[in-house]
């Protein structure tokens, strides 16, 4: 009996591990200040991770989400997991750290207040979904 209890213990925690990640909500409509820096553009189908090295610039647009500026032409957009991020806002800026020069989906962004040294949490992230002109 207490072999079978000590592998249903075991047993558990593996089903979990093997249990595949949900996905985070995408929001079907994007906020109306996305919608604008979006204009014109399509979207492409989303990717896990994006290169930093040719990242012009990155924006935050509310606490829904970012754009990472590759190009004039092409832009990504990421939400946070769990589709809001209450201290992301305008004029805040987001600290990044990855093992390499890839930012991917899950990895952390800390959004911080950097004139006042002023931390608000962190943020996991989506997938990044291409959007062209």
């Amino acid at each position: 009996m207490r072999i079978a209890i000590a592998l249903a213990a075991l047993a558990l925690p593996l089903s979990v591990l093997a249990a595949k990640p949900e996905r985070p909500p995408i929001p079907e409509t994007p906020s109306p200040r996305l919608a604008q820096a979006l204009k014109g553009r399509i979207a492409g189908k989303p990717v896990g991770c994006i290169n930093l090295r040719p990242q012009l610039s990155s924006q935050i647009v509310d606490s829904t989400a970012i754009i990472y500026k590759e190009s004039r032409r092409r832009w990504y957009v990421t939400y946070p997991n769990r589709g809001d991020c209450p201290g992301l806002a305008p004029g805040r800026s987001i600290i990044t750290r990855t093992p390499g020069t890839r930012l991917c989906s899950g990895d952390l962004a800390r959004v911080v207040d950097l004139p006042m040294r002023f931390e608000y949490g962190s943020c996991a992230f989506s997938d990044f979904t291409p959007y062209v002109k």
